[in-house]
């Protein structure tokens, strides 16, 4: 099964499927940016950018706890509270990112690195 992005919701007997791994905020991989301040599209890029510099994509420090956080979800659906995209529409979404680090990055050498400097 593809993992997936799904929306949550306070509606009465609303339950997250058992499979899913919540990310907003609080959660440790929240969006530390707020989107009501800088616009849905700002606060994405901006938690985009720090993702990759985590990964050492961006020339960053390489962050072996919020890689290993990133990877944990790999092959996983996640749950934020943006609203889901219509259909042909982009997913403006953090969650969205971290759904594309974690699946479609699967080569990524600074993450393997890391993994194995920590394990040995």
């Amino acid at each position: 099964m593809t993992p997936k992005r799904y929306r949550l919701s306070r509606k009465r007997g609303f339950r997250l499927p058992a499979d899913v791994v919540n990310v907003a905020r609080p959660s440790r991989l929240g969006n530390p940016y707020f989107w009501q301040e800088l616009g849905r599209e700002t606060a994405v890029s901006l938690f985009e950018i720090a993702i990759e510099e985590a990964f050492g994509v961006r020339g960053g420090t390489l962050d072996p706890v919020y890689i290993e956080r990133v990877l944990y979800l790999r092959g996983k659906s996640l749950a934020c509270w943006c609203p889901l995209p219509k259909r042909g529409e982009q997913d403006i979404c953090h969650a969205a990112v971290l759904l594309r680090f974690a699946n479609e990055r699967p080569g990524l050498g600074a993450a393997s690195n890391v993994r194995t400097r920590k394990s040995g």
